[in-house]
C-alpha cells in the first residue's frame, strides 16, 4: 500500500473535515481518517473510486448503501453522518463514525474457534441489528466477518458495516473465494445464500441474511467454512446443492442443540430457516439453556455502551493503525477500550446487569454495641434470678429435719404449699422458686447423714479396740494376783458407748 504522503487526498478538505491519512483500500474505493479543523474530532470518510463516476451502477449502489445504513437507527449499525461529491475528481463520498478495533475476519485469523457461550455474546448484538434493518426493509445481502466490526474483543461491542453493498465484480474469486460478486449474483461466494447464488432476486428476504449468519456461526464454532471450493463458481454450485458436514464432527465440544440451530440456518429452503433474526437468537439461547431475561439484560447493556461510543472524540484520544489488507469498508480506529465503560463482567459465565437501590453504609460499631447490650442484659437477668434461689435454698436447708440418714417430708410439704399458693401471679413465682430450692437441700442432708454414719462407725470401732485392751489388762492382773485400780481404766465400757 502506498504511504499516506503519496495519496492525492491527504491534507485536502472533504466536506467539513481534512483528510489525515489513508486507512484502507478496496476494489471500489478508499477509506480515510479525517479531522474536523475546529472541533478536533475525527471521522472516517469513504471515497468511491473516480473510475466509477457518479452515475454508474456502482455509484448508485454506493448511494444506496449510505441511505440503507442511515435508515437503520440501531447502536450496532455503523452511523453515516454526511454524504457528498468531490466535483474536481467526480467521486462520491460519505462520512461515518470512527471506531477502534478490528473486523471479525482479522480476529478469526488469530483464534481458530469460539466457544458457544462467546458466540452468544456476538449474536446478542448482531441479531437485534439485523432485525432493525429488516424492519426497515433493508436486507444486508453481504453479511460476513469482514463486515462485522469488533470494537472490544474482551467485552464484544460490534458494528455492522456495508449494508446493501457488493464490493467487487465477479471473477474467479481466487482460491479463497472471498471477493464480493456483482451483477446478477450479489454477495460473497463463501457466505452467499442459495437463492442469491441462483440469481433469484425476487426470493431475497430476511432469511437470506439468516443463511449468511449461519455460515458465520459455523465458521466461529468449527474453525472452518461449511462450504468450500476452489473457485467462486464451485462455491455457488455447492451452496445450492451440497449440505454442509455436521458441525459436531468438526468440533465435538459443541452441544448438539447448538449445532441443530446452526444447521437450521443453513437450510437450502428459506422457509425451513428461522423466520427472523430474533427467532434465531431465541433458539440459540434456548439451546444453551440461557433465559431470555438475562439475555435481554446483556443486550441492553451492550446498547448502552454502543451509544456511548458513538460520540465524536478529540484528536488526542485516537490511535490509528493501518493494515495493508483492509477492505474499502474498514474504518478509522478510535478510543482505547480502557477509556470506555465496560460492557459486561468477565464470566459468561457473565450474570446480567441488575439495578439495585443504593444502601446507606452502616457503622461498624453498631454490631458491637448491640452485642454489649445483649450480654449486659443476660448478666443482670442471671444475678436477679440467682439471689432469690439462694435465699430459698437457705430457708429450705433450715427447715429440713434429719432422722438417721433420711430426710423428713418438710421440703415436700413446702412444695405442696407453694403449689397451692400459686393462684396469684406472685404466689406462682414464689412457688416456682420454692420447687427449685427443695432439690439442693435434700442432696446436702443426705451427704451429712452419710458422714455422721461413717463417724459413728469409726467411734464404735475405737470402743471395741479399747474394750479388748481392757479385757486383756484384767486378765493380766488376775494372773499376777493384783487388781485393777481406777487409774488403770484405759477406756470406756462397752455399755457406756452412746
Amino acid at each position: 500500500m502506498k504511504s499516506a504522503a503519496d495519496d492525492s487526498l491527504v491534507g485536502r478538505k472533504v466536506g467539513n473535515h481534512v483528510i489525515v491519512r489513508k486507512l484502507g483500500e478496496g476494489g471500489m474505493g478508499k477509506v480515510y481518517l479525517a479531522e474536523h479543523p475546529d472541533l478536533g474530532t475525527r471521522q472516517a470518510i469513504k471515497v468511491l473510486d473516480a473510475s466509477f463516476g457518479t452515475d454508474s451502477a456502482i455509484a448508485r449502489r454506493f448511494l444506496a448503501e449510505a441511505k440503507a445504513a442511515t435508515s437503520v437507527d440501531h447502536p450496532n449499525v455503523i452511523r453515516i453522518t454526511d454524504l457528498g461529491c468531490l466535483n474536481e475528481i467526480s467521486s462520491l463520498y460519505y462520512v461515518m463514525e470512527a471506531l477502534e478495533g478490528q473486523d471479525l475476519a482479522a480476529l478469526l485469523e488469530t483464534r481458530r474457534t469460539f466457544s458457544p457461550a462467546e458466540v452468544l455474546r456476538y449474536l446478542e448484538q448482531i441479531c437485534p441489528a439485523l432485525e432493525a434493518a429488516h424492519a426497515r426493509g433493508v436486507v444486508h445481502r453481504d453479511l460476513k466477518p469482514e463486515n462485522i466490526f469488533v470494537i472490544d474483543e474482551r467485552e464484544p461491542e460490534l458494528r455492522l458495516l456495508d449494508f446493501g453493498l457488493a464490493k467487487l465484480l465477479l471473477g474467479d474469486g481466487g482460491a479463497s473465494g472471498e471477493r464480493t460478486a456483482t451483477g446478477v449474483v450479489m454477495g460473497t461466494p463463501l457466505y452467499i445464500a442459495p437463492e442469491q447464488a441462483e440469481g433469484k432476486s425476487d426470493a431475497i428476504s430476511a432469511r437470506t441474511d439468516i443463511y449468511s449468519m449461519g455460515v458465520v456461526l459455523y465458521r466461529m464454532l468449527a474453525g472452518e467454512h461449511p462450504i468450500t471450493g476452489a473457485s467462486a463458481a464451485v462455491l455457488l454450485f455447492k451452496h445450492i446443492t451440497t449440505a454442509p458436514e455436521p458441525l459436531a464432527l468438526k468440533n465435538p465440544s459443541v452441544p448438539q442443540a447448538v449445532a441443530d440451530v446452526v444447521h437450521a440456518c443453513l437450510e437450502k429452503d428459506p422457509s425451513a430457516r428461522p423466520a427472523s433474526a430474533l427467532e434465531l437468537l431465541e433458539r440459540y439461547r434456548a439451546a444453551l439453556g440461557v433465559s431470555a431475561a438475562s439475555g435481554a439484560a446483556r443486550s441492553a447493556a451492550a446498547a448502552d455502551v454502543a451509544n456511548s461510543a458513538t460520540m465524536p472524540l478529540p484528536l488526542e484520544q485516537h490511535s490509528v493503525v493501518e493494515r495493508s489488507d483492509t477492505p474499502a469498508a474498514s474504518i478509522a480506529k478510535a478510543p482505547s477500550a480502557s477509556t470506555k465503560p465496560r460492557l459486561l463482567s468477565e464470566e459468561i459465565s457473565i450474570p446480567p446487569r441488575e439495578v439495585t437501590a443504593a444502601r446507606r453504609p452502616r457503622s461498624p460499631l453498631l454490631p458491637l454495641v448491640a452485642l454489649l447490650v445483649i450480654a449486659g442484659g443476660g448478666v443482670v437477668a442471671y444475678f436477679a434470678m440467682r439471689k432469690p434461689a439462694v435465699q430459698s435454698q437457705g430457708e429450705a436447708t433450715k427447715g429440713t429435719a434429719v432422722t438417721g440418714v433420711g430426710v423428713t417430708a418438710a421440703p415436700v410439704q413446702r412444695a405442696d404449699a407453694a403449689r397451692s399458693s400459686a393462684a396469684t401471679p406472685d404466689a406462682a413465682v414464689a412457688a416456682q422458686k420454692a420447687l427449685v430450692a427443695t432439690k439442693r437441700p435434700a442432696v446436702v442432708v443426705k451427704a451429712k447423714a452419710k458422714i455422721k454414719t461413717k463417724a459413728k462407725a469409726k467411734t464404735r470401732a475405737k470402743a471395741k479396740t479399747k474394750a479388748k485392751t481392757r479385757a486383756k489388762t484384767k486378765a493380766t492382773a488376775k494372773t499376777k494376783g493384783g487388781r485393777i485400780r481406777p487409774e488403770d481404766d484405759i477406756g470406756p465400757r462397752v455399755m457406756d458407748i452412746p
